[in-house]
């Protein structure tokens, strides 16, 4: 494919991508930063966090450019051969806050007027390193009512779906899971799930292509023991635990799974 097809092919994804989403009734940006902590310094970035980056990230959802920001611990693997310990996520809910964005630089300013913005700025980079930033798109959610803040813990399941089976996953996730993942916020064994899409970086190469996120009030609701298979007869009567593994591994290839413990949040009133 020479050079210019191929970016009128990259163009007509990134055009067609967004009015998708725009016409969809739950328009959700996530931007997620992925970070390296040094041995040692935990304490360091968390403190960093909370008193440097997150009153800038308060006062940007104040203005209304941002839905929330959130820091997230990830303890596993851990170590220093990991390839990240934290991760920070912003919430964007339509076009004109993404743009805002680029704010951070003179809100940061506003907000430690009167500091030392070098010396701010200094511990930022020392106590962590920004390995990548990933944004995902929200293609579906639902969670209990009672849930007015972000759950404390999340599992987070990295799928790849290849190109011409997206719709075939959500599908799947809409006809098979999600009535399943309903039946557990009514029992009470989950808070919540969200089904996320990778838009940048975009390609084969990317390790991942989709995110589903299984929301938890805390460890004892993920824990909490329950009758699976009697719960399957109730919600399908007529599949069985092999045929639902049997149509996940046809449709998806599981990646990884991590669980993402919650540090600190800012968000706009409900």
């Amino acid at each position: 494919m020479g050079n210019n097809k191929i970016c009128v092919f990259l163009l007509t994804i990134i055009i067609c991508c967004v009015p998708l989403l725009l016409n969809g009734q739950d328009f959700r940006a996530a931007y997620v930063d992925f970070m390296y902590v040094p041995e040692g310094m935990s304490s360091d970035y968390v403190t960093m966090e909370q008193e440097i980056a997150k009153p800038v990230h308060q006062e940007l959802v104040n203005q209304g450019k941002m839905v929330s920001w959130s820091l997230w611990a990830i303890p596993f693997p851990g170590g220093t051969g990991a390839e990240y310990h934290y991760a920070t996520v912003r919430i964007y809910e339509n076009l004109d806050q993404i743009k805002s964005a680029g704010d951070f630089g003179d809100v940061f300013e506003s907000v430690h007027q009167g500091e030392n913005l070098d010396e701010l700025s200094e511990t930022i980079w020392k106590t962590r390193d920004l390995v990548k930033t990933h944004r995902l798109f929200s293609w579906e959610r639902f969670a209990d009512e009672e849930l007015t803040s972000p759950a404390e813990m999340i599992q987070v399941v990295y799928f790849k779906v290849p190109m011409g089976k997206v719709e075939a996953y959500q599908n799947m996730e809409r006809d098979l899971f999600h009535p399943m993942h309903k039946k557990e916020i009514e029992i009470g064994k989950r808070a919540g799930w969200e089904g996320w899409a990778l838009n940048q970086p975009y390609g084969s190469s990317m390790p991942y292509s989709h995110v589903a996120v299984d929301l938890y009030e805390d460890m004892d609701q993920f824990v909490m023991d329950y009758d699976y298979d009697a719960m399957l007869e109730e919600v399908h009567p007529d599949k069985t635990g092999d045929y639902m593994t049997d149509v996940f591994l046809n449709t998806v290839d599981m990646v990884r799974i991590e669980q993402w413990h919650l540090v600190d949040f800012v968000q706009a009133e409900q």
